[in-house]
């Protein structure tokens, strides 16, 4: 189902579109419905700018076991890549 938000709306909220994505991304981050990579995906921002984004609102980052091991199985292949 789209949804659509005219220009006009958008300008009542002093807002672009790319503000809009980033507004929503860093929103269903807060609320558990995206993961890291799908709301900087939504929010068309590389993990970094998103992490940069959310640092400058006061959002905390959730990094748990799972992503640490997920981090060190990567530093493993780049290890072995090399």
């Amino acid at each position: 189902m789209p949804v659509v938000i005219s220009d006009p709306e958008l300008k009542q909220l002093n807002m672009d579109e790319g503000k809009f994505r980033i507004e929503l991304a860093v929103h269903f981050y807060k609320n558990g419905k995206f993961s890291l990579a799908q709301a900087s995906q939504f929010a068309d921002l590389s993990r970094l700018d998103f992490q940069k984004e959310l640092s400058d609102r006061r959002v905390d980052i959730k990094y748990d076991v799972a992503d640490l091991h997920d981090d060190l199985q990567t530093l493993r292949r780049l290890k072995k890549a090399r």
